[in-house]
Formats: structure tokens, sequence, C-alpha cells
């Protein structure tokens, strides 16, 4: 018998998860804002980390999704402390293969990503800090998904919040009050991350009743890897979708007009697509105790209606705001402000499918159908997505580029749909 997620709880629960993302984002804008001044190589050179430095952030996106659910389905509290030991403990050991494979690495691979000596003379430190940083943030992002799954989430959004005003402080104090420079930005946020590790932590061994790290078995390492195998090739091809996308956008044969365009909007919807993320993380640690995928489906009912209500709400906000927003946010000329006209009112029309299929995700995430939901999302991307992205720009169309759009959702949550689909605990 399937228990209903209450509005109240799943509402609170999402709220706490979406500002600990935004926080997130906040912060690198505010370190972005602090170092403005520095001029265009200080600016260049504090996106190069972000650019290079993608294998710790896959890895930690892979694995917290299973840990998370493992964490949500054990009951037995001795059982649970024991498995997020383990978690943090892998953890652990992970980042710190991750780090000192950073620095040896990353060093070598800064001179063929950027061939400005200015900006590569900034990036080389930013880079340093970023790497020796690497166990704290993945130590933090995993116990904080442990935390999500002991309903302690409050906490975790307070500390977020905490962290983004002690960073803005920071950053004041390093960069200028010191004159630190633009180093003092990445120290600024390596002392933030340590500060944050030690809450984090503190917390989980309050949680424990003892340090929350561990040793890990072979068995529930293997477990680990299968699951968190599949979410890794998933946002591995999610990349190189983005990395296509690009190559495809910038062909000369699309215009710069189209070009430009097409890039500003999927900005634009990267942003909005964090509140989608944190209704699939939300729902993945709601839907974790169901014994089937069908059971956590049914249970999501209210939560499902009223998804499906806010969407609708912001298709219409985003359709009539569509032409203001380029016109006027944007700066779009007649040439782009047409094809951003059509396109955004093509994206807006599929917000309602993508708040259905993020649910959908978050609830196959929750029954540990990691594999379906990796072969669906990368099948439909690369098999549809990019073909029909490069026809519809072969043949100037926005309307098949929005079709393509929409279609493609559409397909996912018709493969992913959940009504005849069993699942098997996250531990077997």
């Amino acid at each position: 018998m399937a228990r209903p997620v209450t509005l109240q709880g799943f509402g609170k629960a999402y709220l706490a998860i979406l500002l600990t993302f935004v926080t997130s984002r906040l912060l690198l804008q505010t370190d972005l804002l602090m170092i403005a001044p520095f001029g265009a190589a200080a600016g260049a050179a504090f996106a190069v980390p972000g650019k290079l430095m993608i294998i710790d952030a896959i890895v930690a996106f892979a694995l917290g999704p299973a840990i998370a659910v493992a964490v949500g389905w054990e009951t037995a509290p001795l059982a649970r402390i024991a498995l997020i030991r383990q978690a943090l403990g892998l953890t652990l050991a992970l980042s710190l293969l991750l780090t000192v494979t950073g620095l040896l690495l990353y060093p070598r691979l800064l001179p063929l990503l950027v061939s400005d000596p200015a900006i590569r003379l900034l990036a080389r430190p930013a880079l340093w800090w970023m790497t020796l940083t690497i166990p704290l943030r993945m130590l933090v992002f995993i116990g904080t998904l442990c935390l999500f799954s002991l309903n302690q989430g409050g906490r975790v959004a307070r500390l977020a919040l905490a962290t983004l005003l002690l960073n803005a402080l920071l950053d004041a104090l390093l960069i200028y009050g010191l004159g630190m420079g633009f180093t003092g930005a990445y120290q600024a946020t390596a002392a933030v991350a340590l500060l944050e590790a030690v809450v984090t932590l503190g917390w989980l061994a309050r949680e424990c009743g003892g340090l929350p790290l561990g040793g890990f078995n072979r068995r529930w390492l293997a477990a680990m890897a299968r699951k968190s195998g599949w979410e890794w090739l998933r946002l591995v091809f999610w990349q190189l979708e983005g990395v296509a996308t690009l190559a495809i956008l910038a062909a000369p044969a699309v215009g710069a007009a189209r070009f430009s365009t097409c890039v500003i909007s999927s900005e634009l919807f990267a942003l909005l697509a964090m509140p989608l993320v944190a209704l699939m993380r939300c729902t993945s640690l709601h839907t974790s105790g169901h014994d089937s995928a069908a059971s956590a489906w049914s249970a999501l009912g209210v939560v499902r209606r009223n998804g499906m209500c806010i969407a609708l709400a912001a298709t219409l906000l985003l359709w009539l705001g569509t032409e203001p927003i380029g016109r006027h946010l944007y700066q779009l000329d007649s040439e782009r402000l047409d094809w951003w006209t059509r396109l955004l009112h093509w994206q807006a029309l599929i917000l309602p499918v993508w708040v259905y299929g993020y649910l959908l995700r978050g609830c196959l995430q929750g029954q540990a159908c990691f594999a379906r939901l990796a072969l669906v999302d990368i099948g439909c991307g690369w098999l549809i997505g990019l073909p029909l992205l490069a026809l519809a720009l072969q043949l100037d169309s926005p309307v098949l580029l929005g079709i393509s759009l929409l279609g493609r959702e559409v397909l996912v949550c018709a493969l992913l749909g959940v009504r005849t689909e069993r699942s098997t605990h996250p531990g077997g």
C-alpha cells in the first residue's frame, strides 16, 4: 500500500533543497562580482576551473543519488549509521584520489585549454585551490544528501545561507582588505568549504554517535558502483551532449544571430532548470521507501497535481514575458528577437512536460532504476535531440527546433512510464 506524500512535507523539503542549490550558484556569482573590477582576464580565468574540473563533479553527482536512496531505504538505526559511515568513507577515498589526479593532470591540461598567458597565470593558482578542496566539497555534498535523507534539510538550508554570507565577507576581506587580489576569491571559497565540511560532519557525527567516517566492504562497494555507474554514464553523456550542441550551433552555416539566440536561451533555461533538478532530488528522497515505482508514483498524487498547476502558471508567465525579456534584458535586435520569441514560446509550452518528466526521473531514482533512466535520457538526447537540432538550424526553422524539444521530452516521459515498472531494493 503506497504511503501518500503530503504536500506540506514535500514542499518543506523541496524549498530546503532548492535553497541549497540556489545558494551554491549565488556563491559563484558573488565571487565573480567581487573579481569583476580586475578586468577581462580575471573574468575569463574565473571560468577556467569550472570548464576544466568536471571529473569530481560528475563522480559526486553520480554517487550522491545512489547513497541518498540507500540511506532512505534503510530504517534500522544501526544499519543506517553503518551505511552513512561507509558512504562518507568511500567519498573521502575517491576525493583524495581525484585530488592527486587533479594536481598531476590539470596543470598539464591548462595550456591546452587556455592560450592567453595572462589568463593562464591567473587560472593556475585558482586550479590549485579548487583541486585541494575537492575532498571538502565532495564530503559536504554527500553529507548534505545524507542529512536530507535524515529529514535534516532545514539546518542544511540555513547553513547554505550562512556560507553565502560568510563567503561574501571573506571575499571582501581577502581580495581587497588584505590585498590578495584574484586569488583571494578562491582562498575565501576554500575557507568557507572547510567550515561547511566541519559543520556538516559534526552534525552527522551527532547522528552517528561518533566519527561519521568508516571503511566499506567489497560487496557494498560493488552495489554502489553498479548504481552510480549508470548515473555517471548518464552525466558523462549529458556533458558530451552539451559539447556536441555547442559544436552544432558554432557551425558557420548557422550564423552568429541564431547561435547567439540559442546560447542565450539555453543559459536562461539552465537557470530555470535548477527548480527541476531540486524537484527530482526531493522526489527521489520521498519515494525511496516504496516497494515499487508504481506504488511511489501513486503516492505522489497531490505533488503531481500541484506541480502541474504551478508549471502551467509558469508557462503563462514565460509566454507573456518572452518578448520583454529578450528586448529589454538581453538587448536582442530584431533578427535575434524573432528567433528568440518563437523559440521561448515553445520552451514555455514544454515546462509542464518537464515537471512531469523530472517527477518521473526522481521516482525512478528513488527506486534505484538508474539503468533505465540513463538509457532513456542518453538515447533520446543523442538519437532525437541532436539530429533534430541540426536539421532545425539547417532549415532555419525555430518551429522544428521547438517541436524537437517538446517531442524529445514527451518521448522521455513515455519511456519512463512507471505504471507497470517494478523496482528492486537499492541494497540488492
